[in-house]
């Protein structure tokens, strides 16, 4: 499909988006204003004083549907837009359970959704669990697309759970995984690059296991509790017998 086919675009200050997540990624960083725009040689072509026979639910459905033909694999961004608990209902709908872990100041919020709109059985609250990183072995890839970490803890269990990783490129997390040896790196907020890195995972799958592999060894070996505590000790013990000229001003 050309850009000229698609129904509209996005708008920050003189740059044109055909992708609303870009649009609002360039926005926030610049702090501006995101404009809609519909192609005229579209819209101008469409009668609407016509109503549809169809109700939104089954609009919504036809066009789950015909992503799910048309597609192997999709992303859907969720970005609380007016017309996204539709969106996402019409996801929930089709049998795609969704599982969330831990507890946060998006908790209540999220309790109040589910019950709102009746999800109970498609997405489960589970909380805070013992051992929450034995629920990593569910899955099939481990992505972590932060912006900024204090310490990567989420990224060494997944290592040490023996994932295949797709992170961004954060100095903390480059320092506990290395681009296509333990991990595949994305720009950070760059979101066709972490797509074209998830894209990978999905084709190469028995080379990702591989990685995984390497990366559990590798966490093993460098963050193990002993490890850590002997490097700690012999660091302190080198600044304690460390002899320090001290000189007048």
């Amino acid at each position: 499909m050309q850009n000229s086919d698609i129904f509209g675009f996005y708008t920050v200050d003189d740059l044109k988006f055909y992708s609303k997540f870009d649009a609002i990624e360039v926005a926030t960083r610049f702090e501006k204003n995101v404009g809609w725009n519909f192609n005229d040689n579209i819209f101008t072509k469409i009668d609407w004083t016509i109503e549809p026979t169809e109700s939104l639910s089954d609009l919504y459905r036809q066009r789950a549907q015909q992503l799910r033909d048309s597609y192997d694999y999709l992303i859907l961004w969720y970005s609380a837009g007016s017309d996204c608990d539709n969106i996402l209902n019409t996801f929930v709908n089709n049998n795609i359970q969704l599982d969330i872990f831990g507890s946060g100041p998006f908790e209540k919020k999220i309790r109040d959704k589910i019950q709102k709109y009746s999800l109970e059985d498609s997405v489960i609250m589970h909380g805070p669990v013992d051992n929450g990183w034995r629920e990593l072995y569910n899955a099939h890839c481990f992505v972590f697309p932060s912006w900024y970490e204090g310490f990567s803890g989420s990224l060494v269990e997944a290592m040490i759970a023996g994932m295949p990783i797709v992170a961004s490129d954060i100095t903390m997390n480059k320092e506990a995984v290395t681009d296509l040896k333990t991990a595949l790196i994305f720009k950070v907020m760059d979101s066709k690059d972490l797509l074209s890195k998830m894209e990978i995972v999905i084709k190469n799958y028995p080379e990702m296991i591989e990685m995984g592999k390497k990366a559990r060894e590798e966490a093993l070996n460098r963050f193990d509790i002993v490890t850590i505590s002997n490097q700690y000790e012999q660091f302190l013990n080198s600044i304690v017998n460390k002899k320090v000229n001290i000189g007048r001003l």
